[in-house]
């Protein structure tokens, strides 16, 4: 599914990432971990191509992602979605508009749409709040939202940064939960995370990242290695 291979991520003379080899498989489940700096923001930057490397490749799917048109780029988006910790949702569109925006975008019909978009609210518990403000929700709410617009486009690959981050312990295990459930239809997670108490819990590959290095991958069974 994902291959980096012999990856280098540099901010002028500093070394976001350095050298790294590693190979994500269809599936997978993995909990990426590090101090803040140590690369995990420019580990998914480079995934979805927002930056692209200084050195190296990643393969994604089977295709090299540096040598990648402008219209591959576009589909290579749909096939991973993305979590933000911040949520970035559209604060003055209903929850049912912030995720069908992203059917609207890509040419989608209006009957399509609006199945589709009911079918993934469906899917995170929340169809009872189509018509609902994104002003209106509660933090964990939010992020199901961010979690079902991710998903619209059914992709192979999911990446969640820090997607716990600003929600209370209770939530963030819903939202984790979530995001097993996710995993075990088939979609790739990677999730970026500092919550220790989930990762030793989940018991799923971890990659620990040190200073734009891969310190640690423990490929069964991980733990919270820092």
């Amino acid at each position: 599914m994902l291959i980096f291979s012999h990856l280098s991520k540099y901010y002028g003379t500093h070394p976001a990432l350095k050298n790294i080899n590693l190979s994500i498989g269809p599936g997978e489940f993995v909990s990426l971990i590090g101090h803040t700096g140590a690369g995990k923001t420019t580990f998914m930057k480079l995934i979805t191509r927002e930056i692209l490397p200084s050195k190296g490749s990643i393969s994604i799917d089977g295709i090299d992602s540096s040598v990648f048109h402008e219209k591959e780029v576009l589909s290579l988006r749909r096939k991973v979605g993305t979590i933000f910790q911040d949520f970035k949702l559209l604060e003055k569109k209903s929850v049912f508009e912030n995720i069908a925006f992203a059917l609207e975008v890509s040419g989608e019909k209006s009957q399509m749409i609006k199945k589709k978009t009911f079918e993934i609210l469906e899917s995170v518990k929340l169809p009872h709040k189509a018509s609902s403000s994104v002003n209106e929700l509660s933090g964990g709410e939010k992020q199901r939202v961010c979690i079902a617009r991710a998903l619209i486009h059914k992709p192979k690959l999911l990446l969640a940064d820090e997607p716990t981050g600003n929600l209370d312990p209770i939530t963030s295990w819903e939202i984790v939960k979530l995001l097993l459930e996710i995993n075990s239809l088939g979609t790739t997670v990677i999730m970026a995370t500092h919550n220790e108490q989930i990762v030793n819990h989940i018991k799923k590959r971890v990659i620990t990242l040190q200073e734009g290095t891969i310190f640690s991958d423990q490929e069964k069974n991980g733990r919270y290695i820092l």
